[in-house]
């Protein structure tokens, strides 16, 4: 890993303040995407002509076991041992593609918007358009079901725009490093006062429902007082047998009789160009797991 200082002493006339040292991560089962090593290579070179955020704040990687949260948290916490200078960690999966400049997209996102959390547009879903939807969630209540709420995935969003949420996906993620501080602070240990493992991301549980790694997250920050957003103009690629991306799943609309998408500016309802659907959850606690 570089020096976090050496760039800012060989380039004191570049403006680091304005995209600060950054940490890319990301987790492997021992191979990755080939699109997502040209993206890598891509990305460091563009960094390297540029503002230097990852020859400052070096890279992270880790051969995860089937249990990701466990190791998205081993990632933190060799992140938070870093100087702090170094704001801002990206998760990017191993499967995932995007342009060169996206990593500096994200940042000038996320700090135009006060975004402590920024997602980038991801899709999950099954083959090809079958069950296909991008990753931005909202939380529903239902004080009338065992279970009082639940995550929805937001299946119309606005096209080039900015969308605050409830919770997003893990595979293109940036944090800044204070939100990764004050979780750890909160949920670094359990209620009888030993050690949590998983105070950042967690397989969680909540009245019977369970919550991925990344979700969990989310509404831990957003219990905190963070901000979740996810740029829609900001898009990457999920590799399976073929790419999710805005174009199949507008695709996807269309082939299930779905309403298409507006662009940003034509969808109703804007206040400064942010797009809100996030709802209050102050009262909403999610279920620790329970160590065997």
């Amino acid at each position: 890993m570089s020096s976090p200082n050496r760039a800012a002493r060989r380039h004191p006339e570049r403006h680091f303040d304005v995209y600060p040292a950054t940490t890319l991560a990301w987790m492997h089962a021992g191979n990755t995407a080939g699109v997502f090593t040209d993206s890598l290579w891509d990305m460091a070179m563009f960094d390297a002509a540029h503002q230097q955020m990852f020859v400052r704040g070096g890279r992270i990687s880790s051969q995860s076991s089937p249990r990701l949260a466990a190791a998205r948290c081993a990632i933190v916490r060799e992140f938070l041992k870093l100087p702090p200078e170094t704001e801002y960690l990206l998760f990017m999966d191993s499967d995932m593609s995007c342009p060169a400049d996206t990593p500096y997209r994200m940042i000038a996102s996320a700090k135009a918007n006060d975004a402590d959390i920024l997602g980038g547009l991801c899709f999950v879903g099954g083959r090809g358009t079958q069950g296909m939807y991008p990753t931005i969630y909202a939380l529903s209540m239902d004080p009338e079901q065992a279970v009082k709420f639940n995550v929805s995935p937001i299946v119309r969003y606005p096209m080039g725009g900015v969308i605050g949420c409830d919770a997003t996906g893990g595979a293109a993620l940036l944090i800044h490093r204070r939100v990764l501080v004050k979780m750890g602070q909160k949920f670094g240990r359990n209620p009888d006062g030993s050690v949590n493992p998983t105070p950042w991301f967690a397989d969680g549980v909540h009245m019977g429902a369970e919550f991925g790694e990344d979700v969990v997250f989310c509404i831990r920050a957003r219990q905190l007082g963070f901000r979740v957003a996810v740029d829609t103009a900001i898009q990457f690629g999920h590799q399976k047998e073929y790419t999710l991306d805005e174009e199949l799943y507008r695709l996807h609309l269309q082939l299930t009789g779905g309403e298409d998408l507006k662009a940003a500016e034509d969808a109703p309802d804007v206040e400064d160009g942010l797009f809100d659907i996030a709802g209050p959850i102050r009262d909403m606690t999610v279920q620790e797991p329970v160590d065997a």
